[in-house]
């Protein structure tokens, strides 16, 4: 999956330079949408499930949450478009 963020990085960090912009940020509503989409495709992750409830595993932390991204691999490493609604190039 870090092969997929910093791709993702990568083009962000060019469109920022395109725009002639100094900062480049996650608009909060873009990233609340993203986690919600997350917590709701975990219902089907089988880390989740009945069957590995109570097991002691590294794949979930001390809060019951999973590193990994409930994402296919086809889905992660597709492009993902760069918008924003507003542009703000500052020096």
């Amino acid at each position: 999956m870090i092969e997929a963020t910093s791709a993702h990085l990568s083009r962000a960090i060019a469109e920022a330079k395109r725009r002639r912009a100094t900062v480049c940020e996650i608009r909060q509503e873009a990233h609340d949408e993203y986690f919600q989409k997350c917590l709701k495709r975990r219902e089907k992750n089988f880390l989740f499930t009945p069957t590995c409830a109570g097991s002691n595993t590294y794949y979930l932390d001390n809060k019951g949450d999973s590193p990994f991204r409930p994402s296919t691999h086809a889905k992660c490493t597709g492009r993902t478009a760069i918008t924003t609604s507003t542009s703000t190039a500052t020096a």
